[in-house]
């Protein structure tokens, strides 16, 4: 087969050009181009505002039963609390390959079922961030 299309020039060349256009025609026609393409965080924010509260007591009152309520749940990572004046925020990292939207869910079944905070605490905002774009 080489000798065939060492000797015939036009084959060769006939061969690479269909060869180059069925390339650009499936590349144009199947592949799915993105200039920013669409991924999603792999963590869960929980925020609860506690007015008046000083970083210790929101540490205490909210962000302990947070942990507790949640830290055996599959596929968390990591839990990261951090009390300010006023509120507190529980950053829950998700374990790779885990669904990060069911962990969501069942993040927000375990909080919302916490009815041990201070009457003060605002309802608890569950999220899960969006990625921005670059």
């Amino acid at each position: 087969m080489i000798e065939y299309f060492a000797r015939n020039r036009v084959a060769a060349n006939l061969l690479m050009a269909a060869i180059c256009m069925i390339g650009l025609f499936s590349a144009s026609t199947q592949l799915t181009l993105e200039v920013f393409p669409s991924v999603e965080a792999s963590v869960v924010n929980v925020r609860v505002a506690y007015p008046g509260s000083t970083p210790t007591e929101s540490e205490e009152a909210i962000g302990v039963r947070i942990e507790e309520a949640i830290q055996d749940l599959e596929g968390i990572d990591r839990i990261y609390t951090n009390a300010t004046e006023g509120s507190v925020t529980v950053t829950i990292e998700v374990l790779r390959g885990h669904d990060p939207r069911e962990l969501l869910d069942d993040v927000k079944n375990r909080v919302d079922s916490i009815s041990t905070f201070p009457e003060d605490a605002e309802r608890p905002i569950i999220e899960q961030p969006a990625v921005s774009e670059r």
